[in-house]
């Protein structure tokens, strides 16, 4: 019965005042009836629509859905919503963090780069996701052929073996010693 109400609401008023409580609404009910599609669709709409009271749940929502789906565009798209209207330390973080892992994934280096040095220059990121962004950036520098700047950051974390993260780097760095011909050092 909700669900034609709002549908209803939106077939006549597709952008009115309540169009975007009615599209956060209809997310919920959709999620709640197993069609996340559908539901990532509504909450993205809610994202979009700036000054909204359910902008950042709904960014929240339709982001991890998203990444979750492997949909990295859909999901940056909203962590980055996400990341402009963050209320709090926690959220700012995940936005963060999400923003990176889905650049990472769609092989934006680049922009993998430039996230993760404003996570780790950020005094609001802790030291986990700080390591998680040196990790990110480290196989970034790799891809675009800069070993140079990939051994500081895998020097960095390469000592933290009781994470997959780290004993990766561990590998990765004594992988571009064997390359460089540091046979020593490659141990």
């Amino acid at each position: 019965q909700a669900l034609k109400s709002f549908e209803s609401y939106l077939a006549s008023y597709p952008n009115g005042a309540f169009a975007s409580e009615c599209h956060y609404h209809l997310g919920n009910l959709e999620l709640q009836n197993g069609n996340r599609e559908l539901a990532i669709s509504h909450f993205t709409k809610v994202s979009a629509q700036f000054g909204n009271r359910y902008q950042e749940e709904a960014s929240e929502k339709a982001a991890d859905m998203s990444y979750e789906n492997k949909s990295y565009d859909v999901a940056l798209e909203n962590y980055t919503t996400l990341n402009k209207v963050s209320t709090t330390k926690i959220l700012k973080n995940k936005s963060s963090l999400g923003m990176l892992r889905c650049n990472y994934n769609l092989n934006n280096h680049n922009q993998v780069i430039e996230n993760a040095t404003a996570v780790i220059s950020s005094p609001e990121s802790d030291e986990a996701i700080k390591k998680e962004a040196l990790y990110y950036r480290s196989k970034s520098y790799l891809s675009k052929g800069q070993d140079a700047l990939a051994k500081t950051d895998l020097i960095k974390i390469s000592t933290e073996l009781k994470t997959a993260a780290g004993a990766e780097s561990a590998y990765l760095l004594s992988d571009l010693y064997f390359r460089q011909g540091s046979l020593k050092e490659s141990e």
